[in-house]
């Protein structure tokens, strides 16, 4: 009785059908964790945006006065603290306030991979039970940067928005 063996090319076909079925699955798995990391984040914003509302139900229906950007705060706002300080008492959760598509190490340099908008939000009076500043509905939060193709927003009513970047 003969032994047969798969010869040389028949090897390298099925190598090679392999290698073809993994670079078709690769990208497929990239966009994957990239919306699970977008989705995390709006998760994330979502959860500040609860302990935002905590916050100003405690202070007499007041935003906060942080700073944008704890580690490169404007003139103006040189002595006022970061917005995951002001919230951490009322989230008790460090990791919240980081992005897990931070790859610019925002967190470790502000604790925070998210900006307060302070031009609108800072010690602004929140019509109760309504959540909406001077009759708007607007961005009190969103992403230092584009780390999801676009950012992430949170808005003073508690929803989250995810705006694509233009190209």
């Amino acid at each position: 009785m003969k032994k047969t063996c798969f010869t040389l090319i028949e090897l390298l076909t099925v190598i090679a059908i392999i290698a073809i079925l993994a670079a078709l699955l690769v990208p497929a798995f990239n966009r994957a964790r990239t919306a699970s990391r977008k989705s995390s984040c709006a998760s994330n914003l979502k959860e500040i945006g609860l302990g935002l509302h905590m916050y100003i139900a405690d202070n007499r229906y007041r935003t906060p006065s942080c700073t944008q950007r704890p580690s490169q705060p404007p003139v103006n706002e040189t002595n006022l603290p970061g917005i995951a300080e002001t919230l951490l008492p009322v989230l008790k959760e460090k990791n919240i306030f980081r992005c897990p598509a931070d790859n610019l190490e925002f967190f470790e340099k502000d604790g925070t991979s998210y900006e307060w908008n302070s031009i609108g939000g800072n010690d602004q009076v929140v019509e109760e039970n309504k959540f909406i500043i001077m009759g708007f509905k607007y961005p009190v939060m969103a992403d230092y940067e584009d780390f999801h193709n676009g950012k992430n927003y949170l808005y003073i009513d508690g929803h989250v928005n995810s705006n694509p970047v233009e190209e």
